[in-house]
Formats: structure tokens, sequence, C-alpha cells
């Protein structure tokens, strides 16, 4: 990425993480990925977001390479978000998965989780685990492994987020389930 509406993309981005941050780039990049923003895409009036994450800057010619394409002149914001945010988040897929069953008794558990996640959560990494196994049931076997991106919906019980998109640093959750 070169630039945001003729602002050098490096340099902004320093300044949105200020000083301190700005010296630990580029391995800061997984906690503050960039969002583009999906004017079609809504959950209760909020517009949504597809993350991106940065993977490495070139100082020198002030680039940031991300782990996939930002279309030119899409919207864009920086994000921010807690470890707790990140262990809700997928609390907040197993609960949207355990919908989509509608009913069935949950069989197995298959997690997709970004390793970006797992990097940025640390020592915590198990709560993500235990928040979905909590949700959808302690009993359920949980398969999974770590991603560099992952393919999903956003919800795919709701027509207006069903349509399959690329992201980085979410979580996606397969459920089996039994009538």
């Amino acid at each position: 990425m070169k630039e945001f509406e003729h602002t050098n993309a490096l340099e902004l981005y320093k300044d949105f993480l200020g000083e301190e941050r700005a010296s630990r780039l580029p391995a800061v990049c997984l906690e503050y990925p960039f969002g583009i923003i999906d004017r079609n895409s809504s959950d209760n009036g909020e517009n949504l977001f597809q993350l991106r994450c940065g993977l490495s800057v070139d100082h020198d010619n002030g680039t940031i390479s991300l782990a996939a394409s930002i279309p030119e002149g899409s919207e864009v914001t920086l994000t921010i978000a807690s470890r707790g945010d990140i262990i809700n988040g997928a609390r907040k897929a197993a609960e949207q998965a355990k919908k989509s069953l509608a009913g069935a008794t949950p069989q197995a558990i298959i997690m997709f989780s970004c390793v970006g996640r797992k990097l940025v959560l640390g020592r915590r990494i198990q709560e993500e685990v235990d928040a979905v196994r909590e949700c959808i049931g302690l009993d359920v076997p949980v398969i999974g492994f770590y991603t560099y991106g992952e393919i999903g919906p956003i919800d795919k019980t709701k027509k207006e987020l069903s349509s399959v998109k690329f992201h980085n640093e979410t979580v996606v959750l397969w459920v089996l389930g039994k009538e």
C-alpha cells in the first residue's frame, strides 16, 4: 500500500500509531489492522469491515505490504481491539454458528483462527477456544488450526451478510449438527 488520498501510507500509519508503537513496526501491524469498510454490509445499522493485516514496511519507500489486497478506491479505517474484544469476537462467532444449527445438536466444531489472532492473544489464546466451547458445548469435540486468512461469510443466517469474503485476523467456525 503506497498512499491514502495522496498521503504516504506509512507516514499516516505511523501518525495513527504514535511514536512508541511505530517504533515496533512491522510487528505492531498485527495489533492495528486496516479495515475495508463495506457499505453493503451492516449489523444493527453499524457498517462492517474486512480486516487487512500489515506484514512488512518499507521505510525508504513509505509503503506497507499487506496480507491481502485493498481494492483501489476502497474506504479504509484503521482499527484497534483489545484482547478481550478478540475473545468476545470468537464468542459472537460461536453464537452465530449455534443459531445456524436451527435446533440441531452440535456434534463437532471445526475452528479456523488467524495466526495473527494467536500472536496478539499470546498466553490468552486458550480463552478463544474456551469461549467457543462454552457457547456451543463443553462436550463437543473441537478440531482446527491457525490460518493465514479466512474465507467465509460474516453471518450466513442474514442474507445481507451471507456473501463469502476473504478476511484477516478473524475466526471462522463450522459446527456440524445432528437433528
